[in-house]
């Protein structure tokens, strides 16, 4: 994922704040669900419309360090579309689109393999 985005390593993902008794992942002084979090050095997880909230931190996680928000652009990315392509609407309206859309590139795969 840090390769297609141009991201330095570290933990990406939905945060929320660890349950009770659940393994947490401590970042800048706040326990959150190891669950919902990945690193950047392995594949995304499936883009959906909450993509729009995923946040990544910087690796070194020091205290005070500002995590990167996920972009439209990046999520495309993620899902193989072309940096120009015209999403519709407002940002959640286009995260929308992204999540409900069918990779470009698994797209072609398939399509490849039915004409066959």
């Amino acid at each position: 994922m840090a390769e297609a985005l141009g991201w330095p390593a570290g933990p990406v993902g939905l945060p929320r704040l660890v349950d009770p008794g659940g393994r947490a992942i401590m970042i800048n002084g706040t326990e959150y669900r190891a669950r919902d979090l990945r690193g950047t050095d392995v594949p995304s997880f499936a883009v959906t419309e909450n993509a729009r909230s995923w946040l990544c931190w910087p690796q070194d996680g020091g205290v005070g360090s500002e995590p990167v928000r996920v972009t439209v652009e990046k999520a495309a990315a993620l899902q193989t579309f072309p940096a120009d392509y015209p999403w519709q609407g407002v940002r959640t309206q286009a995260f929308q689109q992204i999540g409900n859309a069918i990779p470009p590139i698994l797209a072609r795969a398939i399509l490849t393999e039915a004409a066959v």
